[in-house]
């Protein structure tokens, strides 16, 4: 039932659902592609697929979680509605012929989104997690990527290597800091490293001083990554590849454990794990396929990130339902879900290889991810 009760303490529940649906708007207008309806959609996707899908769910797995993991108040009713309504209007935005509007609407939401989660930081009770200074980082560089595309989309960037260097902020930069951030913490938690999470917490979840229980290596994974942008219009976009790849496989092999199965073996773990190593090798594919950067990046896009946020925002939906989370055990179509997701990447990645029907198979990939996405929908509800 719906209570701005329950919505103010679990904001989660507005906002995965409306990331849905901009998801399937997102994904839609390949369908429209393929059958003729309507032209290359490629930034009307790339809109509402980072703007849209992935902003919204977001917002919504922050504005539930920052709360908990620093014991500040939860979102206010004014908070939710402000985020919602500069989402739902950077939608409509990316359907006109203003399309660059979309990056300005988008930031001020981040911008607000900022806000709500210093305003919990300096009000906390409790440190989060060392890893969790990702997730400042990645609002920042999601900020920074999508005030670039403005420029860049009002021809204010008379660069090309610097327009490339905020594409690549916007389309995957933003992101890979956010999954870090927040998977450093929750991932090793599912994949039930419990030992893992248990030493983080007692070294570093606790009150005083946040940024100076930040380990060394933190520090330097966050120089590495930053620095693999700055250089970008310097030198070989496979390097700064190469060097993010480097940032994702350390977590990979030390918060993640990519190289043994999960420890708890319910489906949801395994499609996880499935997750964690299209992250982990994830930069690595265009930096070795250079030639065919845009499709390569999507064994990122498509098999790490929708993957993780979906299957993450399934477990936050689990976790606080009346039935729990026995599903995650219980029920195969969670891999059949990961499956069909890693079906689409598959699908995506390789369409290059046959030029003659390279947009059919876009088309084929944006079906096998919304069907995908049906069932994860009908898993959540059911």
């Amino acid at each position: 039932m719906f209570t701005w009760q329950k919505i103010e303490k679990d904001p989660f529940r507005i906002f995965f659902p409306l990331g849905a649906i901009l998801a399937l708007c997102g994904l839609a207008p390949w369908l429209g592609h393929f059958f003729g309806y309507i032209g290359y959609p490629r930034t009307l996707h790339e809109l509402l697929m980072m703007n849209g899908f992935l902003l919204s769910f977001v917002c919504g797995f922050l504005m539930t979680a920052i709360p908990r993991f620093t014991g500040a108040n939860y979102a206010t009713r004014y908070e939710i509605v402000t985020v919602l309504t500069m989402i739902i209007t950077s939608a409509f935005v990316a359907f006109s012929r203003l399309q660059s509007v979309n990056y300005l609407l988008s930031s001020f939401a981040i911008i607000f989104l900022a806000s709500f989660a210093i305003r919990r930081f300096v009000k906390r009770t409790a440190n989060p997690p060392h890893t969790f200074i990702f997730i400042g980082l990645g609002l920042v560089l999601w900020l920074c990527g999508n005030l670039g595309q403005y420029l860049s989309a009002r021809g204010l960037v008379q660069s090309a290597s610097v327009a490339e260097m905020f594409q690549d902020l916007f389309t995957n930069g933003a992101i890979m800091c956010l999954v870090l951030g927040v998977g450093g913490r929750v991932m090793p938690a599912i994949l039930g490293w419990q030992d893992v999470v248990t030493h983080m917490r007692k070294q570093y979840e606790t009150a005083g001083s946040f940024f100076g229980k930040i380990p060394f290596a933190i520090w330097a994974s966050i120089y590495v990554f930053l620095l693999s942008f700055l250089l970008e219009p310097f030198i070989s976009i496979r390097v700064c590849f190469s060097l993010r790849g480097l940032v994702t496989l350390y977590f990979g092999i030390k918060f993640w454990r990519i190289f043994q199965l999960p420890k708890n073996r319910s489906y949801l773990a395994w499609g996880i794990w499935l997750s964690a190593w299209c992250l982990a090798v994830g930069y690595f594919i265009p930096a070795i396929w250079i030639s065919q950067e845009v499709d390569a990046l999507h064994f990122l896009l498509v098999g790490g990130f929708s993957l993780l946020t979906l299957l993450i925002a399934m477990r936050v939906s689990f976790a606080h339902s009346p039935a729990g989370t026995d599903i995650e055990k219980r029920s195969p179509l969670i891999l059949i879900f990961a499956g069909l997701i890693l079906l689409a990447m598959i699908t995506r990645v390789t369409a290059i290889i046959w030029p003659p029907i390279y947009l059919d198979h876009l088309g084929y990939a944006a079906a096998t991810w919304l069907v995908g996405l049906l069932l994860w929908g009908w898993l959540v509800v059911m």
